[in-house]
């Protein structure tokens, strides 16, 4: 199981939801917002990476290959990431604008966004 074909639909209480076929929590990835507000999180995974279980992050990167970073910068906000062996960036001038482009982008979206 590799990115994200290792989730699955399981039953709760509230009907049925994602969950990591590896360790059955529920799924729940890391977005710009949150590595913003718990810069912690945001050393240790990537965006768009699953939060549930390491198997699952691992599998995620190696799918990916790609790292994705939001940072201010002395012009505005930063994202960063790897797309095709290849540094890539793009300045905003919001922190809003910056995470939006990030969770995009985490989600498989291509730079080409306005």
């Amino acid at each position: 199981m590799t990115g994200p074909e290792h989730y699955r639909q399981a039953e709760g209480l509230t009907g049925w939801s994602p969950v990591c076929g590896f360790c059955d929590l529920p799924h729940e990835v890391l977005t710009a917002e949150t590595a913003l507000a718990y810069p912690e999180m945001a050393a240790e995974y990537e965006m768009g990476s699953p939060l549930c279980c390491d198997r699952a992050a691992d599998a995620w990167r190696a799918a990916r290959r790609t790292a994705i970073r939001v940072e201010q910068a002395a012009t505005g906000w930063r994202v960063r990431w790897r797309e095709d062996d290849r540094l890539r960036a793009r300045t905003w001038g919001t922190r809003g604008d910056a995470t939006e482009l990030a969770d995009y982008l985490a989600e498989g979206g291509d730079d080409e966004r306005p």
